[in-house]
């Protein structure tokens, strides 16, 4: 599920800019919950979105996603003649 469906982009953009300035945030759920509460996010989000936010600052590297799958169907493929 899209981390969009449980808070506002607003909301978890702000904390990934404060944590470039303010270290603390970076695995700290409690710093992350905290600031996500004065952006006026709701308990049930925070305690959704808290933990997983704290531990995705920690990652120096973009997660990698899988390709998607191409259709291969005799149409899209190309003619190699």
């Amino acid at each position: 599920m899209p981390i969009e469906n449980l808070i506002s982009p607003d909301s978890y953009k702000r904390i990934c800019w404060l944590s470039q300035s303010e270290p603390s945030l970076i695995g700290n759920r409690e710093e992350v919950a905290e600031r996500l509460a004065e952006f006026g996010a709701r308990f049930w989000q925070i305690d959704h979105v808290a933990p997983l936010l704290a531990q995705a600052l920690c990652e120096s590297e973009p997660i990698e996603l899988p390709e998607p799958e191409t259709d291969k169907t005799p149409e899209n493929q190309a003619i190699s003649e």
